[in-house]
């Protein structure tokens, strides 16, 4: 039996995580891609994807407590917490085929949460997508630093720029960065149990944070296909090339027969 948080009450668990960005959820689509954006991030990170998507692909982004328009939701404060309260969520939505994209540490909640609709006997998506994600068989070395730091890999990025310059965005979001941070350690990785569902991973070329050559160890957590594309860019190269991006994921689910 896992321990809960008393921070996070049962109510809270299954009502303060939902989907946001309805203008990225056209009325036939047949499919739906919940995503997950880096840490401190925002649901409308995916934003960029609009006017992109195949009519026929629901975005939905998610957004989690403590950030954004639920900062009076507490966060959850352990990784296990989360995944709970996500299954509930998925479960009522899974009246269709879905699949799974992360960027970032949004990569291990969708690796992660693939592993928990297992663990629940539950409906699980077709395809996980995995983005600039260094993969949980090796040390995180998010800190909360990266986000102010001129010499890291992903500073000149538009989120980070804020946060280093202007006090009163940097006071908004610190608290989603670093419960994104705790999440991220609390995480356990179960080694004996690889990823059943195809794991599609996506890296930038130029990226120091996640490097090329660490997205290979994702293949060790995959008992099915692993494929993995890189492309031009760094850390956030899924906005800079965010039409190249969709079409790599709507051919990867078209090969997964969706």
């Amino acid at each position: 039996m896992r321990e809960r948080s008393d921070q996070v009450t049962e109510q809270q668990m299954s009502e303060c995580t939902y989907w946001a960005n309805s203008e990225l959820q056209p009325a036939g689509a047949s499919l739906r891609l919940f995503c997950f954006p880096h840490a401190g991030g925002f649901s409308s990170f995916f934003r960029f994807w609009k006017g992109l998507c195949h009519p026929e692909l629901a975005i939905l982004p998610v957004r989690l407590p403590g950030r954004e328009t639920m900062t009076q939701e507490p966060s959850f404060t352990t990784m296990s917490d989360l995944l709970d309260s996500l299954v509930k969520l998925i479960g009522k939505q899974d009246d269709q085929p879905f699949a799974f994209f992360g960027h970032s540490f949004g990569g291990l909640i969708a690796f992660a949460l693939a592993h928990r609709l297992v663990e629940a006997s539950a409906m699980c998506p077709t395809v996980v997508f995995v983005s600039a994600s260094r993969p949980p068989n090796l040390e995180s070395r998010l800190t909360e630093r990266d986000f102010f730091s001129d010499s890291q890999p992903f500073s000149n990025h538009e989120f980070n720029r804020t946060v280093k310059e202007n006090s009163e965005f940097a006071e908004f979001v610190l608290p989603g960065i670093r419960s994104d941070i705790q999440l991220s350690k609390s995480y356990r990785l179960d080694h004996g149990v690889r990823l059943e569902t195809p794991l599609v991973v996506l890296g930038g070329a130029s990226d120091h944070l996640v490097q090329p050559v660490d997205l290979i160890r994702w293949q060790e957590l995959c008992r099915s296909d692993c494929t993995i594309h890189i492309f031009k860019g760094g850390h956030f190269f899924v906005k800079d090339f965010a039409g190249e991006v969709l079409s790599l994921i709507r051919k990867s689910l078209a090969a997964n027969q969706i």
